[in-house]
């Protein structure tokens, strides 16, 4: 395990499947270290206590210097009508996240060489966000998202994993190239196993 850190607003190529070096990537996406991150952002009617209709607009943020996901809902006039601060949530990635996230990847001289030493596509497929308790790396105020680095063989009809990774979105790290989910992962922690099957 090591990590690998990019510093600052990097730009990060993007990787829908990472079957080629990453310095041949066309496309790029800046994800910020310091700036706070738009999550959701839904607007709604629902009934209130009251039994009347009312327009809420619901925004979930995330912000990785604080390490805090904060929700709020407002009227559409402006009226906060509750705000919500967390440090640990699971919530999954936006689009921008996981494209940087699959980025910071292959950009890992460990698994660059190792996909392009590979005889056969290979791809990073996941995504799925890694809480553990307090203690922990990808505890408390992280954003961790958990990845498989896979080999697709023609005429099979499963995908080789090479490795199982985890990014953390907070720092812009590989937080792990080599990791073992069974021991390490969510299922190793009930109350984020509890938390993710609510959401």
């Amino acid at each position: 395990m090591f990590r690998t850190a990019l510093t600052g607003a990097v730009a990060l190529a993007a990787f829908g499947v990472a079957a080629v070096a990453p310095a041949s990537a066309q496309s790029a996406v800046t994800l910020s270290r310091t700036a706070t991150r738009v999550l959701s952002d839904i607007t709604d009617t629902v009934k209130d206590d009251d039994g009347q209709h009312v327009t809420l607009h619901t925004v979930l943020t995330y912000d990785p210097v604080a390490g805090e996901y904060v929700r709020t809902v407002t009227t559409l006039d402006g009226r906060v009508r509750e705000r919500n601060v967390q440090t640990a949530h699971i919530f999954r990635p936006t689009r921008e996240e996981d494209q940087a996230a699959r980025a910071i990847v292959a950009l890992d001289p460990e698994i660059a060489a190792m996909m392009s030493r590979s005889a056969y596509p290979v791809e990073i497929s996941g995504g799925f966000q890694l809480l553990r308790e307090e203690g922990h790396g990808c505890g408390t105020g992280s954003r961790c998202l958990q990845y498989e680095v896979m080999q697709t063989v023609p005429g099979e009809n499963f995908a080789r994993r090479m490795r199982y990774v985890v990014v953390d979105l907070r720092t812009l790290e590989l937080f792990s190239n080599d990791f073992d989910p069974a021991t390490e992962g969510n299922l190793a922690n009930p109350a984020a196993r509890a938390q993710s099957r609510s959401n």
